[in-house]
């Protein structure tokens, strides 16, 4: 069959990954069909449960949103009006109800620059130290001593 040029196959785990310099849809756009908000309901209702029982679990749980390539972001935002907003209202309310730490790291401007991601959604070796470095500095100004 024909392959799609956006995608090529990870060295770290064979997963298809998409580039980052290819503006175009993204392969995980392609996994979910626009969702209505029945569905979009259940996921709140059932996020809301799992993130309960991990709490139970886990008492100092924190939930981190990591940065995307600034190509993804501006992508989704135009062909997806709202959906991130929606999204991190919706953790940060979960959070909240649930006592939970969330930190977004999604404004992070100096770790969003296409050059640091191996694909749309993850860091790649300079990514990933300079990620690291500025959660590290973020957990130790709200954990530290």
């Amino acid at each position: 069959g024909s392959r799609n040029p956006a995608l090529v196959n990870s060295q770290s785990n064979g997963v298809a990954k998409e580039r980052p310099n290819v503006l175009g849809r993204s392969n995980v756009d392609s996994w979910f069909p626009p969702i209505s908000s029945e569905q979009l309901n259940e996921n709140v209702a059932f996020a809301d449960y799992t993130l309960g029982m991990l709490r139970k679990m886990t008492p100092q749980l924190i939930l981190i949103y990591l940065p995307n390539a600034e190509g993804r972001e501006s992508y989704v935002e135009r062909q997806y009006p709202d959906r991130k907003q929606r999204f991190i209202r919706n953790i940060d309310m979960l959070a909240n109800k649930h006592g939970l730490t969330f930190i977004n790291m999604s404004a992070e401007s100096n770790l969003s620059d296409d050059s640091l991601f191996e694909d749309f959604h993850h860091w790649n070796a300079k990514g990933s130290s300079k990620g690291t470095e500025r959660l590290a500095r973020i957990l130790d100004l709200r954990f530290g001593d």
